[in-house]
């Protein structure tokens, strides 16, 4: 799972970090831990046909639909959820804020 792509103009060095670790063929999730352009300025790994994106229910309500590129089809969580990804399974808590109300943290 990669969290936060980063700002526009920042993923071409994450992407090269990756593929020190993975193919990006084989990038399995992509997760915010709020909607903003520090977050998810950068929307590249849709180079992974196979990546899902994974954010808060809110950012689902909230931002994830009528946006130009963000993916329709992804999965949301909420407080308490756990995703299992094979051997790791992240935990997500919810931690809203008067600025990013759809903000959570993981946990694996």
């Amino acid at each position: 799972m990669l969290i936060h792509t980063g700002p526009i103009g920042m993923y071409k060095n994450i992407k090269e970090k990756i593929k020190e670790v993975v193919s990006l063929q084989k990038l399995a999730y992509v997760s915010f831990l709020h909607f903003e352009s520090d977050e998810w300025g950068e929307m590249a790994f849709l180079e992974s046909a196979d990546a899902k994106l994974v954010c808060s229910d809110l950012s689902s309500n909230l931002n994830m639909m009528g946006w130009y590129n963000v993916p329709v089809d992804h999965i949301s969580v909420w407080d308490n959820d756990i995703l299992k990804t094979g051997k790791k399974h992240f935990k997500f808590i919810m931690t809203p804020h008067v600025h990013h109300w759809d903000s959570m943290m993981i946990f694996e």
